[in-house]
This record gives C-alpha cells, structure tokens and sequence, in this order.
C-alpha cells in the first residue's frame, strides 16, 4: 500500500484487546530459572527489590509469561505503555485472569493513574479466544463503538507506529489485516502415534502469523457470535475465525522477525530486554546558571552523539524550562538526560525534580572560586541525591564533576551517563557518582 493510500488516523475510533489472562504453563517448564519464584533472583537480573510486593507472595498463580520481569516492569507493562504511547488509540482492554485482577491492577497502577479514560482491565476467560470474546462483550456492554479493533499478544513488547499505521489501513481497505514473518526452519509432520516422520512441508509455501492484527468491529464481532465452542476452547488464530464465518481474507504485511516476536523462550527474553533498552525515549537537556564562556558545546556534542548512536529515540531540548512545562506529555519510561552548567554546587540541591520519573543528572560545575568539593559539600550532596529519590523519581543518579575536568573526563562521564540510561540499575538509584 502507498503512502498515499494510509488513512487518516484522526478519522476513526480504535480500540486494543490484550489477552493476557493465560498462565502460560509451556513457559513456565521451559524457562523456571527466568522467573522470580519467592523473591529469588533469576538469570535475566530480575531484582525482588524493584518488584511489586505481590511477586514475593505468589508464585505458581502468576507464572505467566507476561510477569516475566524485564527493564524492572513486567512484560505486560512495556507492552501496555506502547500502545498508550499512541494518541490516536482510543481505549486499551487488558483481559487478565479473574484471580489476578488486583495483581494486574496494581501492575498497571501507574498507567491507569495517567490514563484513566483509554484503560480498562477486565476479567478474561479460560482460553485466548474466550478472553477476546469477554472484550468485545465488554464493548458492546459499554457501548463504545470502535470502527476498528486491533488484538496483540501481552507477550510483544515491541510495537512500530509506522507497520500498525499500515495495518489499520489495509483493514480499512479488505475488512482484516494480520502481520507475518518468515518461517527460519524447516517444518516437519510427524505420525500422530510413532512420531516418526510423515513428511516435510514446503517452508516456502508458509509463514509464521504475529501480532497485531487488525479487524473491523462489526466484522469481528459477527465471527465470535458464529464460532463454536471448540472454537473459543482450542482455535488460536483469529485470522482463520474472520475467513470461516465472515468469508473476509485477511491482508498479510511483512514484518522484521528480529523485533516482532512472542517472548516464549528463555533467548527471546534476552531479545527483548534489548530491544526495550534500545527503543527507550531518551530526552537531552541543558540547563546553564553559568556563563557562556564556561560551556562546554564540545562535550554536549559528543554526549548527544553517544545517546544517539545507543538509543533508537533521542530528543535534544536546549530550553530546560520548556521542556519542564510539557513533562507530563512523555510517555512512560522516558529517561531524562539533564546536563546542567552550574557556578556554584548549593544550585544543584535548590533544582526541583519531582516531575522526573528516570534521572541521570549530570552537573558540571565551573566554579573558579572553589574548584574542588570540600566535605560539607560533598556530604550535602550525598544526602541530597539519596533524598531526591523518591516516588515520583523511581531512578535517580547524580554525576558530579569540575569544568576544570571535563576534557580529561569527558569519555568516561558520557560512558557512565550511557550506561545508567540504558539499565537504569536500582541497586545505584540515589547514588552520587564524583568524577
């Protein structure tokens, strides 16, 4: 489809259904040292410490995938805050099993505070399908009335607001669109009783069907009314439901297999922690209670650079202050770079940064009078930054250095400050790092 051809995105009502209420038990077997299981720490440097109180309590109740732990917010979380990073997305529902509600409430507390009108979590059912079913049961109750529903696995943190553009255009156009990768093994059908080989599938002819998928409202709703109970219990594919009862073939779109993966395996969380790392919002800014002359644009530079080359999403603002006013505005997560040029240490402790949720505060400080802490200072500091860290600033570090320092130094303070922005390590939080 051209570009052309993309609908416009403000014309339309749409709405998100997350099954997530399913426990996953293949999972679980394959991947029990990926899991927090009692407060235990796992392969994949999950803290208990940066847990919701919850994961120390239960174990086997909450063993789905989607609680696996990755960036220090369960993968239901990433893959929630993504879509609501999209304005154009009217209402998310999270299905998420009738026992766990509070769990996944408490989960999402965050989220829910920022965006009470677009997020419901409800009580899903026993299989994927049936989940699916309660949503647009809940729709209807509700009477919200998308033009367009988009289902995605809680299980895919990744999202591309270019690819589901794409998707809902071409839904627009044929009624249904899914996406789909290439098949990377060949596939093979055993005998059902022997299991030994029965023949080998031309992998040329077949793909391997991701999430999201795309489906107008009426047509959707129309397939789950006519679809049977075995249906509901043991279909997977929401695509093959749309064909059989609604005689709609579903537009299929190519997309990058290497980011558009179900975390199932112990590798795909590895995967996927990198990819949340990578696609992190950072945001640079500058603040200068210093002169001119005593900035560094060198070093901002170079700094600038080095997040750039790291993360898929860099913003510079020069004008700290604007951007302060527009804080709320960031999606969750955003980790803000705060570089500030300062003429005397005591400006540091008076800054006001309860709007700030991820911070790596970088001071360089040009005073000539006084170009080395003396203790006062530096115990003031200290305490300052493990007061800063808060509930509002769930990470904070404070990297503290002298103009007088900064060519010498200036390698290892962007290497620290990358660093920090990319693992956003708890155990370092309100920590002051002196260069």
């Amino acid at each position: 489809m051209a570009s052309s051809s993309l609908i416009n995105l403000n014309s339309f009502k749409f709405m998100v259904i997350i099954p997530a209420a399913g426990l996953s038990e293949r999972f679980c077997a394959n991947n029990s040292s990926s899991m927090i299981i009692n407060g235990t720490t796992a392969r994949n440097r999950i803290r208990s410490q940066s847990l919701p109180p919850f994961f120390n309590k239960k174990s086997s109740s909450l063993m789905g995938k989607q609680y696996t732990v990755i960036c220090n917010k369960p993968l239901i979380y990433h893959t929630v805050a993504a879509f609501l990073k999209l304005k154009w997305i009217d209402h998310i529902l999270v299905m998420t099993a009738q026992d766990s509600m509070s769990q996944m409430q408490e989960i999402l507390l965050s989220l829910t505070k920022q965006q009470q009108k677009r997020l419901d979590i409800v009580a899903g059912g026993s299989s994927r399908h049936r989940s699916i079913k309660f949503g647009l049961d809940f729709i209807n109750a509700k009477r919200m009335q998308p033009d367009f529903v988009i289902v995605h696995d809680g299980a895919r943190p990744y999202l591309d607001e270019q690819v589901l553009h794409r998707l809902v255009s071409e839904c627009y156009q044929h009624g249904v669109a899914g996406v789909y990768c290439p098949l990377t093994s060949t596939i093979i059908e055993p005998q059902k009783d022997t299991f030994m080989l029965n023949r080998v599938l031309d992998r040329s002819r077949y793909v391997a069907s991701e999430t999201p998928q795309a489906f107008r409202y009426n047509l959707l709703t129309d397939a789950y009314l006519k679809c049977s109970p075995d249906d509901l219990d043991n279909n997977t594919e929401c695509l093959d439901l749309i064909k059989r009862y609604c005689k709609f073939d579903a537009k299929l779109i190519p997309v990058d297999p290497s980011v558009y993966f179900k975390v199932t395996y112990r590798k795909d969380i590895y995967a996927a922690d990198h990819i949340l790392k990578e696609q992190r919002n950072i945001l640079l800014h500058c603040d200068f209670d210093c002169e001119k002359p005593n900035v560094n644009y060198k070093f901002i530079k170079e700094l600038k650079d080095d997040l750039i080359s790291n993360f898929v999403n860099v913003k510079y603002f020069s004008d700290s202050a604007k951007l302060k006013n527009t804080l709320v505005s960031h999606s969750p997560g955003t980790v803000h770079v705060l570089l500030h040029y300062c003429e005397n240490w005591s400006r540091v402790i008076e800054q006001n940064l309860a709007a700030y949720e991820n911070l790596v505060y970088i001071v360089i400080n040009s005073d000539a009078d006084e170009p080395n802490l003396n203790d006062y200072a530096s115990n003031r500091l200290l305490k300052w930054a493990r007061l800063a860290k808060s509930k509002e600033i769930r990470n904070f570090y404070l990297i503290f250095a002298h103009l007088k320092d900064l060519d010498q130094e200036s390698s290892r303070i962007r290497n620290i400050a990358v660093y920090l922005s990319k693992e956003l390590p708890f155990e370092f939080s309100g920590q002051t790092f002196f260069i």
